[in-house]
C-alpha cells in the first residue's frame, strides 16, 4: 500500500517540465514539501485494510477510482503554497481503498499532539465517516445521539434511512462513501462502531487543548440546487472549524455539504475550491474548474468512452472537493497562529471566521 512517500518518490520523473507547478515540484522533489521522517502511516497494520469503499458522484454513479496517496500529496502541496514555512508533518490515515481505520485515526491525532509538546497544531482532516445529516436536523451534532447510534450496529443499520432520509443500508460508517458490504464482516463493523466512538469523544475533547485547532472538509454529497446536505463528521462536530467549497464568491460548489447549520454558521468557512459539471456520459465526473496541485499518478479514467487512464506528463492536476478548500484554511490558520503564538487555537478559528468565506487566486 502507498503513503505520501510513493508519489513524492516519482516526483523527480516531473522536474524539468514546463507546466504551472515545476517551481512546486522542483521544490518538493528537493525535500522541501514534507520531511520524510515526518510521514507515519497508521495503515499498514490496519485491521481493516483490504475492505473496499466508493464514492459515487452527484449522479448516484460510483465515480472511478484515485490514488489515494496522491490525493494527499495534493493536500500537503496547498497548504505548503499557503504557510511555506510551516512545520509539514502528513500522517497516512486512509487505505489504498478509501477506508479509514477510526482506531488509527485517533491513534494519529494523540501522537501527533504528543510530539507537538504544546506548540501550536492545525489539523487538516480532509475525510469524512458517518453520512450527513440534512441542515434542519439538529446540527451541530451532539456526542450523545451518535454514541447511542454507534453503540450498536444493527440500529446503524436499521435506523439509517430514517436518520438520513435517504441512504443506501451499508453505507453508515467508513470514510469517503459506499462500502462492500459483502466484504465487511460483522466482527469489522463491530470494531468501526467502537472506533468511532472513541475518535468522536476525541475529537470533542480538542476545545479543550488550546495548543490545537482541527480544520475538516465538510463533505462532497450534496446535489445544488436539489439537494444540500448538512456536513459529514468530523466537520459536524462543534468547536472544529467545518469547510465547504465554492465555485465563485458567495457561490456553493454543487456537491459541497454545508460547513455548519444553514441558519447558524458559528463554526463554519469555506474556500474557493471550483466545481463540476454533468458529463453526458453517465460514469464520468467532469471537471469544469478546480485547484491546481502536485498530482503524479495517471488520472482516473474519464468514463466508458476512455476506460484507460489518462498519462500524467506534468505532475499536476486540476481538482475539486471540498478536500482541497479545507486546506486552504489550513494554511490560513498556521499564518495566522504564526503571526502570535500564545493564543490558543479557538482565537486562531475565531479570527478566520471574521472573514468565512475565503477566495484565493492561484499563480
Amino acid at each position: 500500500m502507498d503513503s505520501i512517500s510513493a508519489p513524492l518518490a516519482k516526483i523527480s520523473q516531473f522536474v524539468g517540465t514546463k507546466g504551472p507547478v515545476s517551481g512546486r515540484l522542483k521544490n518538493a522533489a528537493a525535500g522541501n514539501l514534507v520531511k520524510p521522517s515526518q510521514i507515519r502511516d497508521y495503515v499498514a497494520n490496519s485491521r481493516l485494510s483490504g475492505i473496499s469503499c466508493h464514492h459515487r458522484n452527484r449522479d448516484g454513479k460510483l465515480e472511478p477510482s484515485y490514488s489515494i496517496a496522491d490525493h494527499g500529496l495534493f493536500i500537503a502541496d496547498l497548504i505548503k503554497q499557503i504557510a511555506p514555512n510551516c512545520d509539514l508533518s502528513v500522517s497516512r490515515v486512509l487505505s489504498d481503498q478509501g477506508t479509514i481505520d477510526l482506531f488509527g485515526l485517533a491513534q494519529a491525532i494523540e501522537d501527533a499532539i504528543a510530539l507537538a509538546s504544546g506548540k501550536p497544531i492545525v489539523f487538516n482532516l480532509s475525510l469524512g465517516f458517518a453520512p450527513p445529516l440534512g441542515p434542519k436536523k439538529g446540527l451541530p451534532w451532539d456526542a450523545s445521539p451518535i454514541r447511542t447510534l454507534l453503540q450498536d450496529p444493527l440500529a446503524a443499520y436499521d435506523n439509517g434511512e430514517k436518520w438520513l432520509g435517504q441512504i443506501d443500508a451499508d453505507q453508515p460508517l467508513l470514510a469517503g462513501g459506499l462500502r462492500d458490504a459483502q466484504d465487511i464482516a460483522a466482527e469489522n463493523q463491530v470494531l468501526q462502531n467502537e472506533s468511532a466512538i472513541k475518535v468522536i469523544d476525541q475529537l470533542f475533547g480538542l476545545k479543550d487543548t488550546p495548543n490545537v485547532l482541527a480544520i475538516a472538509a465538510a463533505g462532497n454529497d450534496s446535489d445544488r440546487p436539489l439537494r444540500a446536505w448538512g456536513p459529514r463528521l468530523p466537520a459536524a462536530i462543534e468547536d472544529l472549524l467545518g469547510v465547504s467549497a465554492r465555485s465563485a464568491p458567495g457561490v456553493f460548489s454543487s456537491y459541497s455539504n454545508l460547513d455548519d447549520t444553514e441558519n447558524e454558521r458559528d463554526n463554519g468557512a469555506s474556500a474557493i475550491a471550483g466545481d463540476v459539471v454533468p458529463n453526458s456520459d453517465p460514469s464520468a465526473t467532469g471537471a469544469a474548474s478546480g485547484i491546481v496541485g502536485l498530482y503524479v499518478s495517471n488520472f482516473p479514467p474519464v468514463g466508458a468512452k476512455t476506460p484507460t487512464p489518462p498519462e500524467n506528463n506534468l505532475g499536476v492536476a486540476a481538482w475539486t472537493g471540498t478536500s482541497f478548500a479545507a486546506p486552504i484554511l489550513s494554511g490560513l490558520a498556521a499564518c495566522v497562529w504564526s503571526a502570535r503564538l500564545d493564543q490558543s487555537g479557538q482565537s486562531v478559528m475565531a479570527t478566520l471566521l471574521t472573514n468565512r468565506d475565503v477566495t484565493l487566486v492561484q499563480s
